[in-house]
């Protein structure tokens, strides 16, 4: 499983997937993890996800996040989770066990449709 993780400041996850350009992508079957730094003209918020460089993952993690853009990662196969975790191993690991939070905000809108 390939989970992508928001981490804009490069230390801890992030909320606002949307906007977020630095994600750190762990796949859970080798251990390994990289980084992924998108153009601004890549942000989720604004971006096509058909061939999107996160669309070959099944998981995406963040500290907060809208149904607008959960319902368009669905769309293309990714599934939105959020986390209370702030560090990125433990959130992988939380998620993992079966911790993780529904989406229920509706956010503003912004990322409904790109």
């Amino acid at each position: 499983m390939r989970i992508a993780m928001c981490c804009q400041n490069g230390r801890e996850v992030s909320a606002h997937p949307g906007k977020c350009t630095r994600f750190i992508l762990v796949d859970t079957d080798s251990g390994l993890a990289q980084w992924l730094t998108l153009p601004a003209d890549a942000m989720l918020r604004q971006a096509a996800l058909t061939d999107h460089a996160l669309g070959d993952c099944q998981v995406l993690l963040a500290r907060d996040g809208g149904a607008g853009l959960a319902r368009r990662l669905a769309e293309v196969g990714v599934s939105l989770a959020l986390t209370t975790q702030t560090e990125p191993g433990a959130a992988v690991a939380a998620y993992l066990a079966g911790d993780s939070l529904p989406v229920t905000r509706l956010g503003k809108g912004v990322c409904a449709a790109a």
